[in-house]
């Protein structure tokens, strides 16, 4: 259901079995999730993607609002970016 609900897995799994009626558990839609991505970097692999190219743009991870705050709030996922890089 993605990133942006309150609701953690098992919850997720309820809602779904509720509206689908698969019955389900909790590890088989993250196994979905990993197989997707998984086939969406052989795609890229296949089509000659480079890995630079797995991140966004630096321009997402600064939206225009955060100049009115004193400390960016996409500070760790920069760090952590930089280390990823660093470490190839």
């Amino acid at each position: 259901m993605g990133y942006f609900t309150s609701w953690n897995y098992v919850e997720e799994t309820e809602i779904a079995m509720a509206v689908t009626g698969w019955n389900t558990s909790a590890w088989e839609p993250m196994k979905v999730g990993e197989r997707v991505t998984t086939m969406a970097g052989a795609f890229d692999v296949r089509e000659g993607f480079p890995r630079s190219d797995d991140w966004l743009p630096e321009r997402f991870s600064h939206h225009r609002l955060l100049v009115l705050c004193s400390k960016p709030l996409f500070t760790e996922v920069n760090l952590r970016r930089q280390e990823i890089h660093a470490t190839k």
